[in-house]
């Protein structure tokens, strides 16, 4: 079953906000979020990277999708430092 809920994230993704983004997106994974708009994301570390692939891990699990939507500049330069440019294609 597919969900066309969508979520925006803003700011920063990184470690002093991790606590409280894990848990908005433990609350939208709950919800049916499966689309992250990141258009106004303005800076990105590991660990709000790791966020965005625990996020998509538990979404495979149950049998659907993360999509990204809109990756900023930042975050886009982030995904290619680490790597994970299939990340930022499915957007």
């Amino acid at each position: 079953m597919s969900s066309l809920h969508s979520f925006a994230l803003e700011g920063a993704l990184t470690i002093p906000r991790a606590a409280e983004l894990q848990a908005t997106l433990r609350d939208q994974i709950e919800a049916g979020t499966t689309r992250l708009d990141l258009s106004a994301v303005t800076e990105c570390d590991a660990s709000g990277i790791q966020l965005l692939l625990a996020m998509r891990r538990s979404l495979e699990m149950s049998g659907q999708r993360l999509q990204l939507e809109a990756i900023s500049p930042s975050l886009g330069e982030a995904l290619t430092r680490c790597g994970l440019e299939d990340l930022a294609a499915a957007a």
